[in-house]
C-alpha cells in the first residue's frame, strides 16, 4: 500500500544495513532493542542461531552494544540506501545534489493526484476504459460510441463540481461523500466505486440495466441447435418438433420448426417455443513427459529499486542479480503522470531458483494431466456433467492424457425464418 512504500522510500532515503544476527541470545537481543525503540524489520530466520534483519545507520551502534553484552555477534551483510550511493560517487557532488533533489521532489509530488481514470461497465459487462485529461478535445478524439462520450462528459463534470481535477491533493477527497452525490444526481448509475493507487485516481461505474425490448410474437421463428450432440429430451410447446430422442444433431439443424400443419387446414407459422437437452461430448488433452525439469526457490532474496523518468531510467545498483537462476517480480509505482512526463519507482524482488529433475510414473501422470484438462473442460461446460472417463496413452518420452465429459445441455436457440 502506499504508507508501505513511502515507509520505504524514506529507509532508503536514510540507508540502512542488511545484517546477520547469530548467537544463542538472539530473541533476547531483539526484545532489549525493541524496549529501547530500535527498530528491527524484515526478520527472517535462517538457522538455528542464526537470522537476517534490516536496521537504520542511526541504531546499529546502539544494537552493537547490547549484541556485546549478550553474547551475540552482528554483522553487516549489505549497506542500502541513497546515503551510500552518494558516498560512492561523493566525488560527483553535482549527481548526489541531484539525487537528492529528485527524491524530494518525487516525495512531494506523489501527495497529488496526478491521473484521472473511469472504467465503465455497460450493461453486457463491455468495459470501456476512458482516460480524462483536462484537455476535452483531445478526449473527444477517442474512438468511442456517441453514448460513451456523452457519459463521459457528463460525469467530468460531475466530478469538476465536487472539486476532483488532475492536481487535487490526495487528502483533501472524501470518498464516500463524492460517490454519495453522484449516485444522489444520476439514475442511470446503479453502483460506482473509487480508490486511489499511488498518484492515480480510478473511478469504476457499472450502468443501471435496461429494460430488455419486447419480443414480438408475432415474428416467425425456428428453435435449432447451437451444439453438436444427441438429443435426450425435447418439448414442444409451440411449433412442430422434427427430431426425436436418440438422435444426433449438428450446429444449425432445426429442432423445432416454427409452423403448425393440421389436417385438414393450411400450415400456419409461428414463434417457435420449447424446450430441447442434448448430450455434448466435451475433451480436452494435457502432454506430461516422463522426465521433468523443475525450479524451485532456494529461499534466498534480493531487493533492488529504480526511478525510471519517461524512458530514462536511474538503476540503484550494478546489477540485477549475482544469482546463477532467479526469478524477478517488478512492483511499478506511478509517482507523477500527465500527458508528457511520467515518473515511476520500480523495485525488483528477486528470488534465487535451482533446478531438480523428477519423473513421472503413468499414474502421476494421469493424476497431473487431470489436473490440467479438468480445469479447461470446467471453462466450458454449461450444463450438468453425468460421466467423466480418462484415457492414458504411453508414448516413448511423455504420456497424453485425455478427459472426456458427458453433459446435459440446452442445445436449443431461436432463428429468425427467413422466407
Amino acid at each position: 500500500n502506499e504508507g508501505e512504500m513511502v515507509r520505504k522510500l524514506f529507509s532508503f532515503i536514510i540507508g540502512y544495513f542488511y545484517i546477520q544476527i547469530e548467537g544463542f541470545y538472539i530473541e533476547k537481543f531483539i526484545n532489549i532493542c525493541m524496549k529501547q525503540n530500535i527498530f528491527l524489520w524484515g526478520i527472517k530466520r535462517d538457522k538455528i542461531g542464526s537470522c537476517f534483519a534490516k536496521i537504520g545507520c542511526g541504531d546499529f551502534e546502539k544494537a552493537k552494544e547490547i549484541a556485546s553484552k549478550n553474547q551475540v555477534i552482528l554483522t553487516v551483510k549489505r549497506k542500502v540506501g541513497a546515503k551510500f550511493i552518494i558516498e560512492k560517487y561523493k566525488k560527483r557532488k553535482a549527481l548526489a545534489v541531484a539525487l537528492i533533489l529528485i527524491i524530494a521532489l518525487i516525495f512531494t509530488l506523489s501527495k497529488f493526484i496526478w491521473k484521472i481514470e473511469i472504467k465503465i461497465n455497460e450493461n453486457r459487462g463491455n468495459l470501456e476504459q476512458i482516460q480524462y485529461q483536462e484537455n476535452e478535445k483531445q478526449a473527444d478524439n477517442n474512438k468511442e460510441n456517441e453514448e460513451i462520450i456523452a457519459k463521459k462528459k457528463e460525469i467530468f463534470k460531475l466530478l469538476k463540481e465536487e472539486g476532483i481535477r488532475v492536481g487535487i491533493l490526495k487528502k483533501k477527497i472524501k470518498i464516500e461523500k463524492v460517490i454519495n452525490d453522484i449516485r444522489m444526481k444520476r439514475n442511470d448509475i446503479s453502483w460506482i466505486g473509487i480508490r486511489i493507487d499511488g498518484c492515480k485516481l480510478t473511478i469504476e461505474i457499472v450502468l443501471a440495466i435496461e429494460k430488455p425490448d419486447i419480443v414480438d410474437e408475432k415474428e416467425y421463428t425456428n428453435i435449432v441447435a447451437k451444439k453438436d450432440g444427441e438429443v435426450i429430451k425435447i418439448t414442444a410447446q409451440n411449433g412442430t418438433a422434427i427430431v426425436k430422442k436418440g438422435d444426433h444433431v449438428k450446429k444449425g439443424d432445426i429442432l423445432i420448426a416454427g409452423y403448425m400443419d393440421g389436417e385438414h387446414v393450411e400450415r400456419s407459422y409461428v414463434n417457435a417455443n420449447g424446450d430441447v437437452k442434448g448430450k455434448i461430448i466435451y475433451s480436452e488433452t494435457a502432454k506430461i513427459e516422463k522426465k521433468e525439469t523443475e525450479k524451485y526457490k532456494t529461499g534466498k532474496k534480493r531487493t533492488k529499486f529504480s526511478i525510471k523518468f519517461n524512458n530514462f531510467k536511474i538503476n540503484f545498483f550494478k546489477r540485477l542479480s549475482n544469482f546463477e537462476i532467479y526469478d524477478t517480480i517488478y512492483t511499478n509505482k506511478n509517482i507523477f503522470s500527465n500527458s508528457k512526463f511520467q515518473i515511476e519507482f520500480i523495485k525488483y524482488d528477486v528470488f534465487e531458483e535451482a533446478v531438480k529433475e523428477t519423473e513421472n510414473s503413468k499414474e502421476e501422470a494421469e493424476e497431473k494431466g487431470k489436473i490440467i484438462s479438468e480445469e479447461k473442460l470446467n471453462k466450458k461446460v454449461e450444463g450438468e456433467i453425468i460421466n467423466k472417463n480418462t484415457e492414458v496413452t504411453d508414448y516413448d518420452t511423455y504420456y497424453l492424457v485425455m478427459v472426456k465429459y458427458e453433459v446435459i445441455e440446452d442445445i436449443g436457440t431461436k432463428e429468425k425464418i427467413n422466407f
